[in-house]
């Protein structure tokens, strides 16, 4: 099980056309997963056996994050 709390998002992982795929109404879910997983240090297998309210708050957050990706809380 995936703890929320431990996951980061690191969107220096993902390209930029893969961010782009993100938009584009063809491409294949299982590409959309793959770079959200990536992005966020974990399985498509893990991101897929998120219940989907725990799906829904890791999709915001890398959404959050890419919104302003220059921005470091650190």
């Amino acid at each position: 099980m995936v703890d929320l709390d431990s996951i980061k998002v690191d969107l220096s992982t993902v390209s930029i056309r893969e961010y782009r795929a993100l938009f584009d109404k063809d491409q294949p879910q299982a590409a959309e997963d793959a770079t959200i997983a990536k992005a966020c240090g974990i399985t498509v297998d893990e991101l897929l056996e998120l219940s989907q309210p725990d799906y829904r708050r890791l999709v915001k957050r890398f959404f959050d994050a890419a919104r302003e990706p220059l921005a470091d809380p650190n």
